[in-house]
């Protein structure tokens, strides 16, 4: 008798558990149903944070600016668990970035951006925004790759990093340095450069080849204060790239013409057609390759550029394209060195000048002449 009251007993017991554990399923089916209980999602879409090609630079050390702190937002009845959720960015009522003159607006121009902990592409999502949002911006950050990002502000008391890529920035750029140079010079209008450059109170680097008659505009350069460099000779691309020893010996012929005219023996150099060329490949397979050492081996430092200004697309090219070109293209570099030209078709480049300094200056960038504490902007090399 005993025995069956006990199997009745255990029998009632197992149906109650039963009966709990399926109204507790039910109870969280309708939550989530009336939007009670959140469900963590993925954002809509994760893109590729930094969208130019600019070459290695030295990132901000992270003692430069006082980082927020990192928090996880705290688990309720109604929300899901800490581990669901990801971090934000909370900014403290006294977060005073040491970067404070960084201040303006960041309009998203593409399709959504994503906004991460920190100035890096891999670091954790914060959330997605979107097209024709603003934000505000209260520090800068360049990520290795030169890649300016801007911390903003989210409006709930958070912020998070986004790339320059995705939008557009309206104040100024903090601590950039822009580097001005003109290849295949000097010709008749490097006068005209060089009274522009004292006018705005900067210095330039002038790559320049060998032009007889030009003896008075190659020591104007150095007199006048700015960086004279190895580009080439002869700059005919059959000869030069025949052979390293054809390249060595037109680099040693124009360094030894450039120190006989100005006194001055140059260790900078650019690769006619920039390192990453592929003409050379026409004349001698892997001579790139072989030459990036080969100069460097010799006390040359060789810089290729980070934004084209686009003159040499053709003969002559309108003064305002240029000038749109640079705007463009460095709308997402806090560093750069700027490829101009100063042959005597680029009457154009010459007019540009004083709107690109004006433009470059009125943003906050410093314009100075490649020296050994520039950024080293190496291409890469494709033969």
């Amino acid at each position: 008798m005993n025995l069956h009251k006990d199997k009745k007993r255990k029998k009632l017991i197992t149906l109650l558990v039963m009966a709990a554990i399926l109204i507790s399923v039910a109870c969280v089916f309708a939550g989530r149903q009336r939007g009670l209980i959140e469900v963590p999602s993925l954002p809509a879409a994760v893109l590729d944070d930094e969208t130019s090609d600019g070459s290695q630079k030295t990132p901000i050390s992270d003692a430069d600016v006082t980082q927020p702190t990192t928090v996880q937002p705290q688990s309720t009845t109604t929300q899901s668990t800490e581990a669901d959720m990801p971090p934000v960015v909370v900014v403290p009522p006294d977060y005073q970035p040491q970067r404070a003159q960084c201040s303006g607006h960041f309009k998203v121009t593409s399709n959504s951006a994503n906004v991460r902990t920190d100035a890096d592409k891999n670091a954790q999502m914060v959330r997605v925004i979107h097209a024709g949002e603003s934000y505000e911006v209260i520090a800068q950050k360049p990520s290795s790759g030169g890649i300016l990002w801007f911390e903003i502000l989210l409006g709930d008391g958070t912020s998070g990093y986004v790339s320059s890529s995705y939008g557009t920035y309206d104040g100024k750029i903090v601590n950039g340095k822009v580097y001005l140079t003109f290849d295949d010079g000097p010709s008749s209008n490097t006068l005209r450069i060089l009274d522009t450059l004292d006018k705005y109170g900067v210095k330039a680097t002038f790559f320049v080849i060998y032009h007889p008659g030009q003896e008075s505009t190659y020591r104007s350069i150095v007199e006048r204060g700015h960086v004279i460099a190895v580009h080439s000779y002869t700059h005919t691309y059959s000869q030069i790239y025949s052979s390293t020893d054809a390249f060595h010996s037109d680099i040693s012929k124009l360094s030894d013409y450039i120190y006989d005219v100005t006194g001055v023996r140059c260790n900078v150099l650019r690769f006619p057609g920039g390192s990453s060329n592929t003409i050379s490949q026409k004349y001698c397979k892997g001579i790139m390759t072989k030459l990036a050492r080969e100069v460097e081996e010799r006390g040359y430092s060789y810089y290729d550029w980070d934004v084209d200004s686009g003159d040499a697309d053709d003969n002559t090219v309108d003064k305002d394209r240029i000038v749109s070109n640079i705007k463009a293209r460095m709308s997402n570099r806090r560093d750069a060195i700027i490829l101009m030209h100063d042959a005597r078709a680029k009457t154009t480049t010459a007019d540009a000048l004083p709107e690109i300094i004006e433009y470059l200056q009125g943003r906050g960038y410093q314009i100075l002449p490649i020296t050994s504490d520039t950024h080293t902007s190496h291409q890469q090399l494709n033969n």
